[in-house]
């Protein structure tokens, strides 16, 4: 990619992003189902810069350690958040990932990934923001307690990244944050606005908390142009028809854009492989189960730009004949 730009990739059911800056590449999260690395391999990228993982959930960190052990990648830095909850296969996999990095590739690790690591990962035009959490609730992390004696678990203290150029706020990835997330927001006085919301919890429940009137105050924060749903087709039945209904409510002309067809968006699926699909390695194109697939966003102008754009991905979905929560 010869300009600033991000792919949202098709993984199914998790997240993985990949900035190509102007002066370096950067991973943000590593999703699952060899997507990740293979779309590296694919776009013969050899160096990433930065590996940055928003939490610990195995659908954020599973090809994470892939691309640590990659003996034709290299990875010079990689950012995380402690997790003393986790005792999954993958997280463990991922600490020894990271201790095989650090010896053998002489990576850079770092077990903070707060808004104190804003300024330390700049590699071009494109500024990374780390937005959330705030510092004082790394002294504790998942497993422990805020300030407030409140439990922290893995997706309370999620990360979440903001893409800036010097015209504009493009694109927040917002991990599985929750509610708490937006009153940090307000107490600091942030502005968390962006003109893209990749969407968390892939438009599910964000922990035990009402998911609608998170969505409403999500959006009211953020207020995107365009949401964007990383979901698998059928698992877990994502994104919740009541969570899209409430971005379009509350967003007047919001464009909403999901990885895979969802089965809440149409029982059947395209009978030929459609054409507005990018050329990039989906989760969902081996069974024609994209819906924008994996998504390319160019972040060289005024305004963050959707590959496949907005025309072609509709006359895709209105082609189904069947009942889009992007278009109810």
């Amino acid at each position: 990619m010869n300009r600033p730009s991000v792919a949202i990739l098709d993984v199914g059911h998790g997240n993985s992003a990949v900035l190509f800056n102007t002066k370096g590449v950067i991973v943000i999260d590593g999703g699952r189902n060899g997507v990740l690395i293979d779309f590296l391999r694919q776009l013969k990228v050899r160096t990433v810069h930065a590996l940055l993982i928003s939490h610990a959930d195995a659908d954020h960190i599973s090809n994470a350690s892939d691309v640590l052990l990659d003996d034709k990648i290299d990875v010079k830095a990689v950012y995380y958040n402690s997790d003393a909850s986790q005792t999954s296969r993958a997280w463990q996999g991922f600490r020894k990932a990271i201790k095989e990095a650090r010896r053998n590739k002489k990576t850079h690790a770092e077990a903070q990934l707060t808004t104190s690591q804003t300024k330390k990962m700049n590699y071009g035009d494109v500024k990374i923001e780390v937005l959330y959490p705030y510092p004082e609730m790394a002294a504790s992390g998942p497993g422990g307690s805020d300030e407030e004696s409140q439990p922290i678990t893995s997706n309370s203290m999620s990360a979440v990244i903001r893409l800036s150029t010097p015209k504009g706020k493009m694109v927040m990835l917002a991990g599985d944050v929750e509610p708490g997330c937006l009153t940090a927001w307000k107490e600091e006085g942030e502005d968390p606005t962006a003109n893209v919301l990749v969407y968390p919890h892939h438009g599910g429940n964000p922990g035990t908390h009402d998911r609608v009137k998170f969505a409403v105050d999500l959006v009211k924060a953020v207020k995107p142009k365009i949401v964007i749903f990383s979901i698998h087709r059928t698992l877990h039945g994502l994104p919740q028809p009541d969570v899209v209904a409430a971005v379009r409510a509350n967003v007047s002309g919001v464009r909403v854009a999901c990885t895979q067809l969802s089965a809440h968006c149409s029982a059947s699926l395209p009978t030929s492989a459609p054409g507005h699909l990018t050329d990039y390695e989906a989760n969902g194109q081996p069974s024609n189960t994209c819906c924008a697939g994996t998504i390319v966003i160019d972040l060289s102008g005024e305004k963050p730009v959707l590959e496949p754009g907005n025309k072609i991905h509709r006359a895709f979905i209105r082609s189904l004949n069947a009942s889009p929560l992007c278009l109810k």
